[in-house]
């Protein structure tokens, strides 16, 4: 009877946490490179520290190049926790990318899950911000040449966050294909107000 009594105990409005949806556009919108990058650097440092908690990312294969990720993890105890669930399809013409997924944030009170939020433009801003964390530990300080390979999903992110760690004054893109090339070094250069040249397949960096 105490089992039923249980299982059966009402659950009002009041005792339910709000639950937040937060798409890639508001994510774009509140997002901030330098901010992102302080917050990466400072979890680089309490990893380093042993303060965080976190298990090897779990990969299930679903077939032929598609696959579901999933990648928990806590700023320690008595802070925020939550996991970063991914699936990996090929992307089919630009439709879409080719990691999507979310990430799921729970309160470290109560555990009742606070917020989900679209993981594709976080991944995009935080691979960028750690990379930017990285070449501001190991790149010289007057470094002012930026290499992009490739014109992929990271390289807009990249070249916007490696300017908030360096004074750039040139970027030189590598590409495979010659117009998406030209079309991101078009866009790139007018996103971060510094000019990007071009290098083809076979010509050498200099």
């Amino acid at each position: 009877a105490r089992a039923q009594a249980a299982s059966t105990h009402p659950v009002t409005m009041e005792h339910l946490m709000p639950l937040h949806v937060i798409d890639a556009n508001l994510v774009r919108l509140h997002r901030s490179y330098s901010a992102c990058i302080a917050l990466v650097r400072d979890a680089m440092k309490s990893l380093s520290r042993g303060h965080p908690i976190h298990a090897p990312r779990q990969i299930l294969s679903l077939g032929a190049r598609q696959a579901f990720g999933a990648m928990p993890g806590s700023m320690g105890a008595g802070q925020v926790f939550g996991a970063k669930l991914v699936s990996v399809f090929p992307a089919s013409s630009g439709a879409h990318s080719s990691h999507q997924g979310v990430v799921v944030l729970f309160d470290p009170d109560s555990g009742a899950p606070l917020a989900i939020v679209d993981a594709t433009e976080i991944t995009r801003i935080r691979t960028a911000a750690a990379s930017a964390v990285a070449t501001d530990a190991l790149a010289r300080a007057g470094a002012s040449t930026l290499a992009i390979l490739g014109c992929g999903e990271q390289a807009q992110a990249h070249v916007m966050a490696i300017k908030e760690v360096r004074r750039l004054s040139r970027i030189v893109v590598w590409g495979r294909n010659r117009e998406r090339r030209e079309h991101f070094a078009s866009d790139a250069s007018k996103l971060s107000g510094i000019e990007l040249c071009t290098q083809s397949v076979h010509r050498p960096f200099g």
